[in-house]
């Protein structure tokens, strides 16, 4: 294999200087989140970064932020935030943002990350009435449009009937919001996905909409008021976290939850979310409690004819929201999911102790398919789940976790110490025993696979600054599953190892080499077995990335991954290298950022993810596999003080095969080409 010609493209990378800058370990994150849950496609991260986007031009006033405003900036670890808190509760209010470099766990590297979303600004005292605050709001309207040109066979008579798609291939999506610093939020969406109908006989209008009315901070009694759709998480997530959070990334002190328990839902998952109302209040100095109730139709698989007793159920809930033919059109809304719950906090100085409860209920029986990986997970159309979160800090030792249980008596528990060892180390430890028999729906917690049960597993994550603008970051997880799980016939554990050492000066340059290794085991791939059988298997990857600000207005970046994949007698051994280059002219309404990519690995187990700037609030992470070249560009235009126009597109051409994708989303052909446009009105 000849790597020489593409090595050239390590040269040289960009990223563009966008309204929010997203950092190298930020674009690591998402990346590092998307393979956790092994799924590619584009993830809606509005939610992190409109706020980053806002809180530039709004910043937080550091003397009375809380530390649920400062950890929905995913940008300080819990140790940093715990010791801003406690250096402003021990000598009062900051005089001076410098002030930062005297709190043992800030750097100067930290500080600069903070500086754009933060302010001295001096609030007005009192409160706002809700009709001023809608006066004063900050308006915006957003229109995005998306269509990949090759055909798809869902769209030709080569489908049936009934799997044929009724739309056109256009995505379209619309969303006005009004807001008012962080005490009121008003949103409105509408969405139709690829292939769906809309303004016909079969779908009157969008396919999907999405609404929400929030009032945050508006008395000393009410922390939060939604109306509408809200997203809900407790504690670490043993019982319920909508969205992503910590987990396994070269974040390895990110790894303990927490922020608001309420917040409006703005992301276009059609499932993962509430609707209904919602409200968090201060009882006194000590004790608050959350409250919120839920009732909406949710797609599922439904069984044609009821069961043995005579009831009807559903084998599973559906999560794409996709509702392109007539036999997805046939799930829609086809089971009520009824949700009440909420959560009792005390608090005291640096002690923090929550009780969380959690009661679904369906309309129809839940049955799964009988097998033996979910002999012991939910059926039925009740579910309660009960649970207490802690938090405490002694010093520089930050120690949290939940204990949960479900109504069938099955329990998880999760406990870890954020330790911050001096100025320029900290260490991460967290313990996770989740019970094969433990029953939650809605949970996402820290864990190798998803689900929060049938695991126990031990990290060790430590994070270290030896000289100036070096940092070096690991982890060590080691697990096991005492039942059987995907692709697991039998009881399996394994283990997964991270090193990353990064050298950054910033505005200037960043570089980093970052290898991983995950040893684990899964179910023989020989087909002539009768039984299957457990066998180890090995992932390797290693990975070089070097970024420069060439100038001010032009920033390069470049990286090259390898990716090595052994089970039995398979060695597998791929690669992916990368160009990118953007050009912002100074004082200029235009920008354009683009890249160019070669990959080649024998197929999806050595299989690679890349990060991807993509229009404003949108982030694409897919995965490579197989041999072929990918590339896109990106135009943006500042119209006015108002209106700002983006257009993307990209291409992916397979050199060695002559069809992408399986089913109806096959495209006869070796590209497939892709166009985006988007419009944003601010008033």
């Amino acid at each position: 294999m000849k790597l020489y010609p593409f090595l050239l493209f390590v040269l040289l990378s960009i990223s563009l200087k966008a309204q929010v800058v997203i950092s190298a370990e930020q674009e690591d994150f998402i990346e590092n989140f998307i393979q956790s849950i092994d799924s590619e496609g584009e993830f809606d991260f509005a939610f992190l970064f409109e706020e980053l986007s806002y809180l530039q031009d709004h910043p937080l006033d550091i003397n009375k932020a809380s530390y649920e405003d400062f950890k929905k900036l995913f940008i300080l670890n819990d140790i940093q935030i715990a010791d801003l808190l406690a250096h402003r509760e021990k000598f009062g209010e900051f005089i001076a943002l410098y002030e930062l470099q005297s709190i043992p766990s800030f750097d100067l590297n930290a500080i600069n990350k903070i500086r754009p979303f933060i302010t001295l600004r001096k609030r007005s005292a009192g409160t706002t009435s809700v009709s001023n605050m809608i006066k004063k709001a900050n308006h915006t309207i957003l229109s995005k449009w998306r269509r990949v040109l090759e055909t798809r066979k869902g769209y030709t008579d080569e489908a049936t009937e009934n799997s044929r798609y009724l739309g056109t291939p256009d995505r379209l999506y619309n969303r006005y919001q009004m807001r008012y610093g962080n005490n009121l939020k008003f949103g409105l969406s509408m969405e139709k996905d690829e292939g769906e109908p809309i303004f016909v006989a079969e779908q009157k209008g969008f396919d999907f909409y999405s609404a929400h009315f929030h009032l945050s901070d508006i008395s000393n009694t009410v922390q939060d008021l939604v109306l509408g759709d809200f997203s809900v998480s407790l504690g670490q997530g043993l019982i319920l976290h909508n969205g992503f959070g910590s987990g396994k990334s070269t974040y390895v002190m990110d790894v303990k939850k927490g922020g608001r328990t309420l917040k409006s839902y703005t992301s276009l998952n059609e499932t993962n979310f509430y609707r209904g109302l919602g409200i968090s209040i201060k009882l006194n100095e000590n004790f608050d409690l959350t409250a919120f109730a839920s009732r909406k139709d949710i797609d599922a698989n439904e069984a044609d004819e009821p069961n043995d007793d005579g009831f009807d159920f559903f084998t599973s809930i559906l999560n794409d929201g996709l509702h392109r033919s007539i036999n997805e059109r046939n799930k829609i809304n086809s089971v009520n999911e009824t949700t009440y719950g909420g959560r009792l906090g005390f608090r005291k100085g640096n002690l923090s102790i929550n009780y969380n409860g959690l009661h679904n209920t369906f309309d129809k029986l839940f049955e799964r398919r009988n097998t033996f990986a979910n002999q012991f997970r939910f059926s039925g159309d009740k579910l309660v789940n009960h649970s207490i979160d802690y938090t405490y800090k002694y010093r520089n030792f930050n120690f949290f976790g939940e204990s949960a249980v479900s109504d069938n008596g099955g329990t998880a528990h999760l406990a870890g110490v954020l330790i911050g060892l001096d100025k320029l180390a900290d260490l991460s430890i967290l313990y996770r025993n989740y019970d094969k028999d433990y029953q939650s729906l809605f949970s996402n917690s820290f864990g190798e696979t998803s689900g929060t049960n049938n695991e126990k597993g031990l990290y060790i994550g430590f994070k270290l600054k030896p000289i100036n603008n070096v940092t070096l970051s690991a982890y060590a997880d080691q697990w096991s599953h005492p039942w059987v799980r995907f692709r697991s016939d039998g009881p399996s554990k394994g283990r997964e190892y991270l090193a990353k050492l990064a050298y950054d000066i910033r505005r200037k340059a960043n570089f980093y080499i970052q290898y991983k290794i995950e040893q684990k085991q899964q179910n023989s791939s020989d087909s002539e077995l009768k039984v299957d059988q457990l066998v180890p298997i090995q992932l390797e990857k290693l990975r070089v990335q070097m970024s420069f600000n060439l100038s001010e207005n032009i920033d390069i970046k470049s990286r090259v991954e390898f990716s090595k994949y052994k089970e039995e007698t398979q060695n597998d051994f791929g690669f992916l290298v990368y160009q990118d280059f953007a050009f912002r002219p100074k004082q200029s309404k235009y920008s354009i950022s683009t890249r160019i990519a070669y990959f080649d690995t024998p197929g999806f187990d050595t299989r690679i993810y890349t990060y991807e700037r993509d229009l404003q609030y949108e982030y694409f992470v897919p995965f490579f596999a197989d041999q072929g070249w990918r590339y896109y560009v990106n135009l943006k235009w500042q119209l006015n003080r108002m209106t700002r126009l983006e257009l993307r597109a990209s291409q992916t051409r397979y050199l060695d095969r002559n069809s992408i994708g399986s089913s109806n989303n096959e495209i006869d052909g070796n590209t497939q080409t892709q166009l985006k446009a988007q419009v944003r009105i601010r008033i």
